[in-house]
């Protein structure tokens, strides 16, 4: 789950740099399901942004957390249903599309859906408006 937290691509210059507003609870608990993520202690974030979700339960970062959290504990069905939910507002640019599309590359990657994995990652490079070499999916062979 790293290549997920670890993929900060820099928002184009001259960007639109979005914060999504949420109440202090609301941030509180992002701040804790960020941290149990980074630990990965997936199911405490699992409780942790499900809790946040019943007050702000379309918003895209709460969303894009929680199929992070559900494809730490390999269920690729529930990450797929939230990561679909998160990008119906999924930013144009931005840390928060970054890793909306970042999270559908390693989803699709894992399924071994090659196509949509590649679609996911020039997504995720338009979101800084970059044009990045692809990452392949397959471990490096050498001879």
């Amino acid at each position: 789950m790293n290549s997920i937290r670890t993929a900060h691509i820099p928002a184009r210059p001259g960007g639109l740099r979005i914060h999504l507003l949420h109440s202090p609870a609301v941030n509180a608990l992002l701040q804790q399901a960020e941290a149990d993520l980074e630990m990965a202690h997936y199911v405490a974030a699992i409780k942790t942004l499900d809790r946040a979700r019943k007050e702000n339960p379309n918003a895209p970062d709460l969303l894009q957390a929680r199929a992070e959290a559900a494809l730490g504990l390999g269920h690729m069905q529930a990450a797929a249903e939230f990561l679909s939910q998160a990008m119906q507002n999924v930013p144009a640019n931005g840390v928060l599309c970054v890793r909306i599309w970042q999270t559908a590359w390693v989803l699709r990657t894992q399924e071994h859906h090659s196509a949509a994995a590649d679609q996911a990652l020039i997504r995720r490079q338009a979101c800084a408006g970059q044009l990045i070499p692809p990452v392949s999916s397959q471990p490096d062979q050498h001879p």
